[in-house]
């Protein structure tokens, strides 16, 4: 029977796709009073892939990658999903309010009748968090599919790249811009700064004999295994 183990802490990061660069900055000042301190950005890659999210977001769109340098555990996942949902939300109540008020100054100046309306898309950026370790880039997304686990808190995971020959690799399901050259070398770098941070993690443990792992019990008290 295999030994049950504390799983290692992992690199979380963020994909941003946006029309402008206002709504990434301040989607970044957002995520950093939460998350903690990017250690890495990437350049801006053209997102030219997929019109599907032109009626929300707009034309011209972009995409950039970033990590953050605290290391999260993996079961985090879902909650930070749920957190840049809400961070999505927040920015669209933002973008809908600056339409609206340029709506009334038209609609002063043209005696136009058109309004802005809370019912339409107000988006203005989209952001999809996940992590990568030494083997894989896990994904979350709120859309369930046969490759998809569920994590909880409506949130599932994907398994979207998996580290094999020096690199990063797709799946059959990977997505067409996450297969690009640029988007692995991308991760690879990440996944460099992560493997320095695992390292030093390694050497700080406390090597025991015959002392299995401290874990807790259903009653959270503090047991050795």
């Amino acid at each position: 029977m295999g030994k049950i183990r504390k799983c290692r802490p992992v690199k979380l990061i963020c994909g941003f796709i946006y029309s402008e660069e206002t709504s990434l900055a301040k989607a970044k000042r957002l995520l950093e009073l939460r998350l903690g301190k990017i250690d890495f950005q990437s350049r801006e890659f053209a997102f030219n892939y997929t019109g599907y999210y032109e009626s929300e977001l707009g034309s011209n769109l972009k995409r950039r990658f970033l990590s953050f340098k605290k290391l999260i555990r993996p079961e985090a996942l879902p909650a930070i999903k749920v957190f840049t949902n809400r961070v999505e939300d927040k920015l669209a109540q933002i973008n809908f309010e600056r339409r609206s008020a340029f709506s009334v100054q038209r609609v002063r100046r043209t005696q136009n009748t058109e309004r802005i309306t809370p019912n339409e898309k107000n988006r203005s950026i989209n952001i999809d968090p996940g992590y990568l370790d030494m083997a894989k880039l896990v994904l979350a997304t709120t859309k369930d599919f046969c490759h998809r686990i569920y994590l909880g808190s409506g949130i599932f995971g994907e398994i979207t790249l998996v580290y094999r020959k020096d690199s990063f690799q797709p799946w059959e399901w990977t997505y067409p811009d996450y297969r690009s050259r640029e988007y692995i070398e991308t991760f690879n770098r990440i996944r460099e700064i992560y493997r320095v941070q695992d390292q030093k993690i390694k050497n700080h443990i406390p090597r025991t004999k015959n002392q299995g792992p401290r874990t807790k019990d259903h009653a959270g008290r503090a047991f050795s295994g």
